[in-house]
């Protein structure tokens, strides 16, 4: 949410579309999916967004199952885009890599990006902190 709303402008007239790496195989993605899913409903609701779609890059698919996934990223860019305007979010741990592969992918579309992960967040720390004293207190 708060990297959305760092690139947004006008809520009502933006889609954001949220990325994750995403697994090889096929069922195991479409969990991802659903999993994301969930997320993007609480982005969605939180953010006044106009829309909130998700996908995965799956990186290290094979070459077809990639390109599939290039293929569904950059549809998903262009139909929203002719409805507004596009945020795209990348949602993975760190910067490392995969993340500086999105512009190139959509290469030649409308969006606004700015590449961070969801690390460094002061929520990210939180969430460790939080986990570890439960644990540490059970």
């Amino acid at each position: 949410l708060d990297r959305a709303t760092e690139l947004s402008k006008n809520p009502d007239d933006e889609t954001v579309i949220i990325i994750g790496h995403g697994p090889n195989d096929p069922k195991q993605n479409e969990k991802w999916l659903k999993e994301m899913m969930i997320l993007a409903s609480f982005v969605k609701e939180k953010g006044d967004f106009k829309d909130v779609k998700v996908t995965t890059l799956r990186d290290d698919a094979p070459k077809e199952i990639r390109e599939k996934a290039t293929m569904i990223l950059r549809k998903m860019v262009i139909m929203a885009g002719l409805k507004g305007n596009v945020i795209v979010i990348p949602h993975l741990i760190a910067r490392g890599g995969i993340e500086s592969g999105i512009p190139e992918r959509l290469k030649g579309l409308n969006y606004i990006y700015n590449g961070k992960t969801l690390l460094p967040h002061e929520n990210i720390t939180r969430w460790i902190d939080l986990s570890v004293t439960h644990v540490l207190q059970e």
